[in-house]
């Protein structure tokens, strides 16, 4: 009777009646911790209530340890709950039995993860795509695991296996250009410029617009002293990530080496009028503005004398001393006279 009034609860959804009948069994009977596991299941699945359910999870684990459903239940529970050092030998156990389950493998490998065991869950996220290459989502979370080892491994100093981890980011997403660009990043740390900029430029092959890649292809003609080139590269970056500072600071320091203040004076007053409330623009303008008033300065043609200015006085004209004067006489006030025909001579 009480197996058919539980039935009957469940079937018009009164869970919480059902809870109280299986219950109500375990006391009469625990048989192989069945009542146990119905009633935690009903907690943890239908009443939402996982502190509930986990003491009968635990009772019916007990009772019958070869129950997977109630192990694998119980350790879901406790993952949910924040227990994950419980939670991960019962998920463990599960996963050895049924290594295809990609969503189980998953589910073991965060929890490893946030226990500390982060080569324990790679592993098990690798052993998972090995099995199913086109497991997408597997294929996210190990490549969130390997970013973040990566990380790791560079504020270690290790900046050579930082850079193979993000190759191996690299395989699993071969059109994600993140990788890349990382890698070329950590190949700059390493002093190999010649190598990050071939892979900013692989980037930019395929992204043309990525602000990270003209960055650094323009850092690098910096320090190269291709000022023209980062130039440009710097205001092709600024188009792209508008609210970026940094950009606008190089931008700023190759226009003085490329004394083109003026012109990157006008390019940011154009920039302003389209983004106005753009705080890092307005600063580069006000960087820029002293050296693009500044007043062009005048050199001499002879540079061993510098030329005599007196701005109170009417500039004079010096003849050379070996020239003299030519002498003219007053034109006459009289009527030229005509001689008689063919003689050549004039009186004036």
């Amino acid at each position: 009777p009480h197996v058919l009034l539980v039935q009957l609860y469940y079937t018009q959804k009164n869970y919480q009646q059902a809870f109280d009948q299986w219950t109500a069994l375990d006391k009469i009977n625990q048989g192989k911790g069945q009542p146990a596991f119905a009633a935690g299941s009903i907690a943890a699945q239908n009443l939402k209530d996982p502190q509930k359910a986990i003491p009968w999870l635990r009772k019916a684990h007990r009772l019958a340890p070869e129950n997977n459903q109630a192990t694998l239940l119980l350790g879901q529970v406790l993952a949910a709950t924040g227990n994950t050092r419980e939670a991960a030998p019962l998920l463990a156990q599960i996963a050895a039995k049924v290594p295809n389950d990609a969503t189980l493998a998953r589910t073991l490998a965060d929890i490893q993860w946030r226990n500390g065991d982060k080569d324990a869950a790679i592993s098990n996220l690798q052993k998972v795509i090995a099995q199913n290459p086109n497991d997408k989502e597997s294929k996210v979370a190990l490549a969130q695991a390997l970013s973040a080892r990566a990380g790791d491994q560079e504020k270690a100093g290790k900046l050579t296996d930082a850079s193979n981890t993000w190759q191996q980011v690299g395989n699993l997403f071969p059109e994600n250009q993140l990788p890349l660009v990382q890698r070329a990043r950590i190949m700059r740390k390493l002093g190999r410029d010649d190598d990050a900029k071939q892979l900013y430029q692989q980037v930019l092959q395929n992204t043309p617009k990525d602000p990270n890649a003209l960055l650094g292809v323009a850092g690098i003609a910096m320090k190269n002293k291709d000022y023209d080139s980062a130039y440009d590269n710097f205001w092709r970056a600024i188009q792209v990530e508008p609210k970026f500072q940094p950009a606008y600071d190089a931008f700023v320091a190759a226009a003085a080496k490329t004394h083109q203040e003026k012109d990157a004076y006008l390019l940011m007053q154009g920039w302003l009028k389209k983004h106005p409330n753009l705080d890092p623009a307005q600063k580069a303008l006000k960087a820029l503005t002293p050296a693009a008033n500044k007043l062009p300065e005048l050199t001499p043609l002879n540079q061993n004398a510098a030329p005599d200015i007196n701005t109170n006085r009417p500039p004079t004209l010096k003849l050379p001393s070996d020239v003299a004067p030519a002498k003219t006489s007053a034109p006459s006030a009289t009527k030229p006279q005509m001689t008689p025909s063919g003689n050549s001579s004039v009186k004036s």
